[in-house]
């Protein structure tokens, strides 16, 4: 009896010992524990590579190649973008934590022209446009959604040609008087030449 006793008062010290042992482990560590940086214990790597080989290949061609009064970004983040307009949060709580692929923007007043979902063949015959939410919020704010498939060889010339169709009006307009510009300079060039052939005949 005495050492069924003795047992007793064992196991309810050791019980009372561990609850005190938890509760002073909680209420040291409980700082810590809201702190995700507290310990020295890293969680985290450098991704393998930000652009996987698709979107690194399109954003160096576009990058190459788009005129300086305009430039592209990669991954955008949908927040950057836009803001809410007041109290009522829930359009931008739905697409604040997505990105875009790519976003064409004007140097000059730094606002975006075109956003870029750059699609594989396979997903896109299945699925052309991204995330409802994104195109939601993009439609609202009236910019346009360029859907371009990846390719293994790109044409500037072509590429050139649909990035033009998002432009706005008036930068159509300089973009076209640009162009005609640069035709009416190939022309005359080639006319000197004739010239210089002539000369040389003569």
């Amino acid at each position: 009896m005495d050492g069924m006793l003795i047992a007793l008062i064992v196991v309810a010290v050791v019980l009372v010992a561990v609850v005190l042992g938890v509760i002073i482990h909680k209420s040291v560590h409980r700082e810590d524990d809201n702190d995700p940086f507290a310990t020295t214990e890293c969680n985290l790597k450098v991704k393998d590579a930000y652009l996987n080989k698709s979107e690194a290949y399109f954003y160096a061609f576009v990058n190459k190649h788009l005129s300086s009064q305009y430039y592209i970004m990669a991954k955008v983040g949908v927040d950057n973008l836009v803001d809410p307009t007041n109290y009522d949060l829930r359009q931008y709580n739905a697409i604040k934590a997505k990105y875009i692929d790519f976003v064409i923007f004007d140097s000059k007043e730094q606002k975006p022209i075109v956003a870029i979902d750059l699609v594989e063949r396979s997903v896109g015959s299945k699925n052309p446009y991204f995330d409802k939410d994104i195109a939601a919020a993009l439609g609202l704010i009236k910019l346009p959604i360029w859907t371009k498939f990846v390719e293994h060889v790109y044409v500037w010339e072509l590429i050139e040609g649909e990035f033009k169709k998002y432009l706005p009006q008036n930068d159509k307009e300089e973009v076209a008087a640009q162009d005609k510009k640069e035709e009416q300079t190939d022309t005359s060039a080639t006319e000197i030449v004739t010239d210089l052939e002539k000369d040389k005949k003569g």
